[in-house]
This record gives C-alpha cells, structure tokens and sequence, in this order.
C-alpha cells in the first residue's frame, strides 16, 4: 500500500485547520445582532409614532368639539344679549312715549276744564279771554301732539320688531359659521371625511358584512368630506337651521305685561274728546293735527298693546372628528407584517408590498367626539340685564329627557 504523501497530508491539516478557525471566529456576530435590533427598534418606532398620533387626533377631535359647541353657544348668547338691548330699548321708548301721550291726553282735557272756566270769567268778569284763554291755547299746543306721539310709537314698533326678529333668523346660521370656523382651527377634518370613514367599521363591529363595504365607505367619505363643514349640531333642525324662526333661539313674540308696553286706548279717547271741545278754535285744531297725521300712516286709534321677544334656549349637542389615516410611515401593508397571501415569486420578496394585503393595512383610527353647551343667565326677558352667556355642559343627546353620556363616540 502506498503511503500519503508529504504534501497531501500538510493540505488536509491545513484544511481542517482552517475549519476550526471558522468555528471560533466571532467576527460579523455584532452586525448581525446590531440588525436585527435596527429592525426591532424600527417597528416598536412605528408602533410609537402611530399611537401618539391616535392620541393627538383624538385630542385634536375633542378639542374641535369642545371650540364649536362654546362658541355656537357664545353666539347664540350674544344674539339673545342683542334682542334684551333691544327689548330695553322697547321698553324705554315705550315709557317715553307713553308719559307723553299721557300729557298730551292731560292738556286736551285740561283744555275743555279752560274753555269752561274761559267762559265762565267772561260771563262774570268780562275778562276770561284775556286772562284764561292765552293758557288754553298753550295746552292746545300740547293736546295737538297726542295723535302724532301715537303715530311715532307706531312706527316705532313697526321698525324695531322686524329688527329683533332679523336677528332671532340669523343668529342660528351665523353661531354655525363661527362654530365651523373654530372647528377648523382646532383641526378637525370635515365631518363627511370623518363620519363617512367609519361606515364599514360600524357595519363590522355589529356584524354585517356588505360587499365592497370598504370602497362605498370611501366613496361615501369622498364626497361627503369634499363638503366644508367642520362641525355640526347632532340636530340641524332642533338648532335651527332649518326653521330659525320657530327653533333655533326658541324666542318667540310674548304679550305685554302692563304699562307700558300696553298704552289704555280710553286716555286717548279722554283726549281727544276733550281736545275737540276745548281746542276747537286754537292755531291747530286737534281735529286738523289727526288728520295729517293719519295721512303720516298713523291707523288713526289712540293707544298701544305691543308684544316683546321673550326666550330661554336650551342645550345644543355638536359633533366633530379626525378622519382615519394610513399608518405614519407606510410600514402597514407589507406582506411579512399583516400576514398578507404571498404568491410562490414573492416568497423571497420579504418586502413586497401590494394588493396582496387584501385592504388589510394598518390604519391609524379616526375619532368623533361630541359636546355640548347652553346659554346661561336670563337670556330675554322684557325689561331687565342682559346677561345671557354661553358655556359647555356635560354631554348631552337631544330627546326627551337629557342623558348623560361619559365617552366619546370612537371608531376605528
């Protein structure tokens, strides 16, 4: 038998050698371990950057919220705080007006008790006209304003009542405005994007199953998101929008409640009946100062019985919310993270992305939160302070009776 050589035997030590230099060599263990915790620090990132962004959209929702129903409700304090100036200012001119015609009505009167004590001097004294009749004329003067004091108190009701009831229409569209524009910058996205996204969520977490669920929600969230209303009563009609005059502000026309906003007819009919005897032959007739002041559009009956605005609104309940997003760094639809179907030529793809992840990927939810407000103080009463303010309350449902609800309206 022949033997090894020299040299066939050196190349196997040196072969083995070199194997057991590979099993000792720790060199590329540090690269390897420092990978494998980039990517693990990479995904708990992710994780992290996500769910501080569901935290700080659902801030963001509650906060929009919390802005839109204070100031709908500022508004609306501020309109009713309107109609009470305006209710004072009712109440002001009415009680000047009416202390007028009270005079005036007292001087015609006056007028006929001279005229009598007139006569009466001359019969007696021969000096009635010279003494008497220069004071009957000057109550004359008086007594020939009453019908145009009527007249004036007339036409300021008419003016001012439209006035009030201007603001009681507008005031529910201009408190929508400003609670949308505060919505907006506080955040929100449009409630069409943010309620139209929760579609299909709300059908599965209930158990119905729609085909093409997902894309009627994104379709219904599209259009509805491309919509400019950022926040939104639960209730439009119950807040106004649809009928300001009969909702809204729930301020309605309410009677008088005595002198004097309710002027008696019977002291102009004093008046003027002691006008017409006593006042017959001064420089303006009662008669003659009726006349003209019926073509002034006075209706020609003495007195008044006005009506004044008179309301206490109740609470109102808004909605706003943050839309559902894509994960932050697009990290959601690989198919190694979502347990998405790979086909054979994508086994090795262990980043491939795509269709194959069905629709699964991972979204950030979207939240809808809800508040509520009130006007508080003594909104609009017939003569007093205007005091009315708005400010939030516990969430409250509109209904019958109000309930109280401790969580926000969330989906995901």
């Amino acid at each position: 038998m022949d033997k090894p050589s020299t040299s066939s035997l050196s190349d196997g030590f040196k072969l083995l050698a070199r194997v057991e230099a590979l099993r000792s060599d720790q060199r590329g263990s540090l690269t390897l371990l420092a990978g494998m915790m980039v990517f693990l620090v990479t995904i708990f990132g992710v994780l992290a950057f996500d769910t501080n962004m569901a935290i700080y959209n659902r801030i963001v929702a509650q906060n929009a919220v919390d802005s839109a129903a204070d100031s709908a409700a500022l508004w609306e304090a501020r309109g009713c705080n309107l109609l009470q100036n305006l209710n004072n200012l009712h109440y002001d001119v009415d009680l000047a007006l009416g202390i007028a015609e009270d005079a005036a009505s007292a001087a015609c009167i006056a007028s006929a008790v001279l005229l009598a004590a007139e006569l009466a001097a001359d019969v007696f004294f021969g000096a009635g006209e010279a003494a008497i009749r220069p004071i009957r004329m000057a109550t004359c003067v008086v007594c020939a304003t009453m019908p145009w004091i009527d007249d004036a108190q007339q036409q300021f009701y008419a003016l001012i009542m439209p006035v009030e009831q201007a603001i009681v229409d507008a005031t529910p569209y201009i408190a929508f405005a400003n609670a949308n524009a505060c919505a907006k910058g506080s955040g929100a996205d449009t409630v069409g994007s943010a309620i139209g996204g929760a579609l299909s969520s709300l059908l599965s977490s209930i158990g119905i199953s729609m085909p093409g669920g997902s894309g009627i929600s994104s379709a219904i969230s599209s259009v509805l998101g491309a919509i400019p209303i950022y926040a939104m009563p639960l209730d439009p009609d119950d807040f106004g929008l649809f009928d300001p005059e009969s909702k809204g502000l729930y301020v309605k026309k309410k009677d008088n409640n005595g002198w004097p906003l309710n002027q008696p007819e019977w002291i102009g009919i004093a008046g003027e009946v002691g006008g017409y005897i006593g006042c017959e032959d001064s420089f303006i007739p009662l008669e003659e100062s009726e006349e003209e002041a019926k073509s002034a559009d006075w209706d020609g009956t003495y007195g008044w019985d006005d009506q004044y605005f008179f309301g206490w609104p109740g609470f109102s309940t808004w909605i706003a919310g943050k839309k559902q997003q894509n994960e932050l760094l697009g990290l959601g639809n690989l198919t190694w993270l979502n347990g998405g179907t790979k086909s054979a030529d994508q086994v090795s793809k262990v980043m491939w992305t795509g269709s194959a992840t069905g629709g699964g990927d991972l979204k950030i939810p979207g939240y809808v939160a809800i508040a509520s407000s009130q006007i508080q103080g003594h909104p609009v009463i017939c003569h007093g302070d205007a005091d009315a303010k708005g400010t939030l309350i516990k969430v409250y449902l509109p209904g019958g009776s109000p309930t109280s609800v401790e969580s926000y309206f969330i989906y995901h």
